[in-house]
């Protein structure tokens, strides 16, 4: 690909995306988070300067906050896979989810995809093969039983 920049937007503001089921009491409810942070795209022109760096403090104030968070750098397709998956089986209607994306995403045909650190996308059909739809990921959520509050460029729950 000649530059990712071509079609991409860059999610290092993060996509950060709190998913509440039955708005549930802090005290006592479970409280899952998976966060993600790429900055050491091996294709791209430079780093993701502070995803990674996000992503810690995005956990750290996290686990503050009573949730039990999965944290991950640099990860790849199928560490992102299973990670998302491990996120899914936790969410019940009585637990708080939140998934955080920093690195980068592509928007594609008005669906956005986060982009794993071994992504090898040279064109637009190789977006959906190895990037993760977020309309996707949230749909999961959804059929787990969460309700959904998106928020781009802000931590929330």
């Amino acid at each position: 690909m000649q530059s990712r920049s071509a079609f991409s937007l860059l999610m290092a503001f993060a996509a950060a995306t709190a998913v509440l089921a039955q708005a549930p009491d802090p005290a006592s409810s479970k409280r899952f988070a998976l966060v993600t942070g790429s900055a050491n795209y091996p294709d791209a022109s430079s780093r993701v300067m502070t995803a990674a760096k996000d992503a810690r403090l995005r956990a750290d104030e996290l686990r503050r906050n009573d949730f039990v968070v999965d944290k991950r750098e640099n990860a790849s397709r199928e560490t992102m896979r299973r990670a998302i998956d491990a996120l899914l089986t936790e969410i019940q209607p009585a637990s708080a989810a939140l998934f955080y994306f920093g690195g980068f995403g592509i928007q594609l045909a008005r669906q956005s995809y986060l982009i794993p650190l071994d992504a090898k996308i040279w064109s637009e059909t190789e977006v959906k093969r190895d990037g993760f739809g977020i309309d996707d990921v949230l749909s999961q959520m959804g059929q787990r039983g969460a309700r959904q509050n998106r928020d781009r460029g802000h931590l929330a729950w």
